[in-house]
């Protein structure tokens, strides 16, 4: 999806950078690679580790995709603002709002994927993980260049797919986990799993 935001961005979008193949050693591209599982990925535990099952007892799971989404941005901002300063991808040559506004975009789309990729798997965390690393890596294709509208056409249109296909069951109140931690974890600490019947309000 990433490598089809770039081809979008390089042939519709006017970003001639978007395809700017990497040069460098490869060795210190998988290291880097290797190094962004150290960053963004460690916040699914509190995303959908803890904050998201939290969310499914009090809330249906399609709002708590809107809500959690509103708040990993709004968790984001001061170090959106830091990017901006420095012309990072937060922002490129976008004026500050219209940036921001987009970055929230990115951020709803992403919590589309991880919250029916959380559900899915009873509530863990493994693939989430995963994702979200992918989401954050490096690829050989991207250079200095700003990819983030291409990558949210592209993501967008599948997250529209998933919302009108998978997600009728794996958003829904019937499949949502409420378990901030998984059973076995909790069964192997001696802890009491708090089941599914923790809905007390849908909205």
């Amino acid at each position: 999806m990433y490598l089809g935001g770039a081809l979008i961005e390089y042939a519709f979008l006017g970003s001639p950078q978007a395809l700017s193949w990497y040069k460098g050693s490869w060795l210190v591209f998988i290291f880097t690679f290797l190094l962004r599982a150290a960053a963004g990925p460690v916040e699914e535990f509190g995303w959908r580790g803890f904050a998201l099952p939290i969310m499914q007892r009090i809330m249906s799971p399609r709002m708590a995709v809107v809500v959690l989404a509103l708040m990993h941005g709004l968790w984001h901002a001061p170090a959106f603002v830091v990017g901006f300063a420095s012309n990072t991808h937060f922002a490129a040559e976008l004026p500050f709002h219209i940036a921001f506004g987009r970055f929230m975009i990115n951020i709803l789309i992403i919590t589309v994927f991880l919250n029916i990729t959380y559900n899915a798997t009873g509530g863990k965390l493994t693939s989430a993980f995963l994702i979200h690393w992918m989401l954050n890596g490096v690829y050989p294709w991207e250079g200095q260049a700003d990819l983030m509208t291409g990558q949210i056409m592209v993501t967008g249109a599948a997250a529209v797919v998933m919302l009108l296909t998978i997600a009728r069951k794996w958003l829904s109140v019937e499949h949502a986990a409420t378990d901030v931690l998984p059973d076995e974890a909790k069964n192997g600490a001696g802890l009491t799993p708090m089941g599914k019947g923790a809905h007390t309000v849908l909205l």
